[in-house]
């Protein structure tokens, strides 16, 4: 990790590393929590969700964090991550050190891996930001309901639901970088709101 990072190294029984919880504080969660935060919000896959997430990161209006134990000494490293850190959140080829999404670690020279932590706070409101409102951007509407007809067709024929038919045609819906989970919901989604029905 660079150097210039802030740092905060505090003895291990230390009560003070152990703060009463106060309402005011950030709420932080993991990059796993995180991820699943995104793909919730913004109804995307794990992959696109992680870039997401790097983008968040790295555009400087999300703190992260990371907590680590260092090498020899009785000490815990409480460290801010950069911004710039995120651009490539990577692991250096050579010296492997970085942030490691897959873990949700950061690795450096200076102490143990250590958990990343994310200000929940912030990154929701990053994903309000102003910008195109979900949904106004509809690039899938047409491929949908193409597929009304044949969705149609399996639930009378085979007796299955909207969500079950809708599975035996996720090979034929639509959607870069979207689990087959998400590109299911967004088909039955949209649907069911065209035939007004739940």
């Amino acid at each position: 990790m660079s150097s210039s990072l802030c740092f905060l190294a505090l003895p291990l029984d230390n009560k003070a590393s152990d703060p009463k919880p106060d309402s005011n504080s950030p709420s932080w969660i993991s990059v796993d929590e995180a991820a699943v935060l995104i793909q919730e919000h913004c109804d995307i896959g794990p992959k696109r969700a992680a870039a997401m997430l790097s983008q968040a990161c790295a555009s400087g209006k999300v703190q992260t964090k990371f907590v680590a134990a260092m090498f020899d000494q009785q000490k815990i490293l409480i460290e801010n991550i950069s911004p710039s850190e995120w651009k490539h959140p990577v692991l250096n080829p050579i010296d492997r050190t970085g942030i490691d999404l897959r873990s949700g670690r950061v690795h450096s020279l200076e102490c143990y891996p250590g958990d990343i932590s994310i200000n929940s706070d912030e990154l929701k409101q990053w994903l309000t930001r102003p910008g195109p409102k979900r949904g106004a951007i509809d690039r899938y509407q047409a491929d949908d309901r193409a597929l009304y007809t044949e969705l149609e067709r399996l639930k009378a024929q085979k007796n299955l639901l909207d969500t079950q038919a809708a599975r035996l045609l996720a090979h034929k819906i639509k959607g870069n970088n979207s689990s087959e989970d998400s590109r299911v919901r967004r088909l039955v989604r949209r649907y069911r709101k065209d035939n007004n029905s739940h």
